[in-house]
Order: C-alpha cells, then sequence, then structure tokens
C-alpha cells in the first residue's frame, strides 16, 4: 500500500513537470497558444501570456515578487489559462509581431478565449497595482478598448487621454501616443509631472522630434531635479539632436 501511494505521488509530481514550468506561483502551462485557446473556451477562462527574455532582470522580479504572491496566483490560476513566452526563441519572435509587442520585456498580454488581445501590462511596478490591473481587465475595465470607447462617446478628459497615450506607448505606437499625450496637458497636474514629461519625451524621441524631446525632458528635470536617468536621457538626446542638425546642414551645402 505504501509503494502504492508513493507510486501515485511521484506520478502526479511527473505530470506537474511536464505540463507546467513550475510548481509554486502562478501554473505556465507547456502549451501552444492554439492548445491554450481551446483549453480556455472548455473552461470559460481567459489567457494570460508572460513574455520575457533571459537577460532582462524585471521579468525575473515579477516572477518573484507577483506571481509567486500568493493572492495573485490564487486569482490568476482560477481565471487564466497561462503560458511563459520566451521573446527571443521559438515561437517568441511570430508571436511578438503577431501581438505587437516592442522590445519592452516584461509584457504580461491578456488575450479572450478567442485568442483576442483585452490588453497588457507592460514592465514591473508595486504588486498592488498590478494585481488591481489584471482584476480590472478579467472584469473587462480600464482596457483599451474600453478607453476608446469612452473617449468615442465624447469623453474628453485630460487624463483619460493620458491613459490611452500610455496604452499606445505600450505598443510601439510613438506618435499616436504623443498625440494623446499633448491633449492630456490641458490639466495643470500633468503640466507640473516630471514622469508625465518623461513619457512625452520618450515618444517624442521615438519619432524624432528631438528638439520637442529635448525640452520635454529638460521640463522632467526642472522637476525632478534628483533623477539621474533624467539627465542621461537627455544627454542621449542633445547627441541626437546634433547628428540630425549636422545631416541637415550638410543636405543644405549640396542643394
Amino acid at each position: 500500500m505504501r509503494k502504492l501511494k508513493l507510486a501515485s505521488l511521484f506520478g502526479i509530481i511527473l505530470y506537474l513537470s511536464i505540463n507546467y514550468n513550475s510548481y509554486a506561483g502562478v501554473l505556465f502551462e507547456k502549451i501552444t497558444l492554439e492548445e491554450a485557446i481551446e483549453k480556455a473556451k472548455q473552461a470559460g477562462k481567459l489567457i494570460m501570456i508572460d513574455i520575457y527574455t533571459d537577460w532582462c532582470v524585471p521579468c525575473k522580479e515579477l516572477d518573484k515578487r507577483i506571481f509567486q504572491d500568493t493572492k495573485i496566483e490564487h486569482f490568476i490560476n482560477e481565471r487564466f489559462i497561462s503560458l511563459k513566452i520566451n521573446a527571443e526563441k521559438g515561437v517568441g519572435p511570430e508571436l511578438c509581431k503577431k501581438y505587437q509587442v516592442p522590445a519592452s520585456y516584461p509584457t504580461a498580454l491578456f488575450l479572450d478565449s478567442e485568442g483576442k488581445e483585452i490588453d497588457r501590462i507592460v514592465g514591473l511596478f508595486a504588486k498592488e497595482d498590478y494585481f488591481k490591473t489584471i482584476q480590472d481587465y478579467a472584469q473587462g475595465k480600464n482596457t483599451f478598448s474600453a478607453l476608446l470607447t469612452q473617449l468615442q462617446s465624447g469623453n474628453n478628459n485630460p487624463t483619460l487621454y493620458f491613459k490611452i497615450g500610455k496604452k499606445y506607448a505600450e505598443r510601439g505606437l510613438w506618435k499616436q501616443a504623443a498625440q494623446h499625450y499633448e491633449k492630456a496637458l490641458s490639466d495643470q497636474q500633468y503640466a507640473t509631472d516630471g514622469t508625465f514629461w518623461w513619457n512625452i519625451g520618450m515618444a517624442y524621441f521615438k519619432i524624432k522630434e528631438l528638439a520637442k524631446a529635448e525640452k520635454a525632458i529638460s521640463k522632467a528635470i526642472e522637476l525632478e531635479p534628483d533623477n539621474p536617468y533624467l539627465k542621461e536621457f537627455l544627454d542621449k538626446i542633445k547627441s541626437e539632436l546634433h547628428k540630425q542638425q549636422q545631416k541637415s546642414f550638410q543636405h543644405n551645402n549640396l542643394m
């Protein structure tokens, strides 16, 4: 009898090792996206895909701080079929292309049971905020599509523009991000927020509007003078702006 129990226990452990990436925390299944979609349909669940890379330090922190939290893992395991995909290996590059995931990790994609994106979480932040975002997405709240619906209904709240700008930025759609950030500037709370100026400065930098990027990051430094990353970014912008001006000068001389 004892041998039978041990054999059964070994069988359970072997099953888990084959079908899941870990025993503790969120259960990431070793199945394809197509299989996950089919399983989600049958179970009435949604899908979560954790996209990571081997070199990404925040990705490892996400595993430790978020996905092994008892409350969060219980919520995710109960409502989602979860996958863990390396962005640079196997099906990773193709999946990132399909869902327009820029090289920003970790990125957690949340899909419905048809494989359509509900929304995403990019990066790592406070555990409570991360969990609240997952809960919202599970209920269809504060998703990209929900925010766009609010905008289309005539809601011109600057906070809404800022939230939508961030959603575009998360997808690497920097021009749209900059346009929506600009509309949020009518609210004084953003005009005096260093983080806001960082966001809009990054958007300008990505679309090569370097003079605007320089002005935005200079404003961010004015509001957050002790932030060394802002100063490093400003130096990078100035360097790129100098190169851009040199090219323009050379081009004009050839005409």
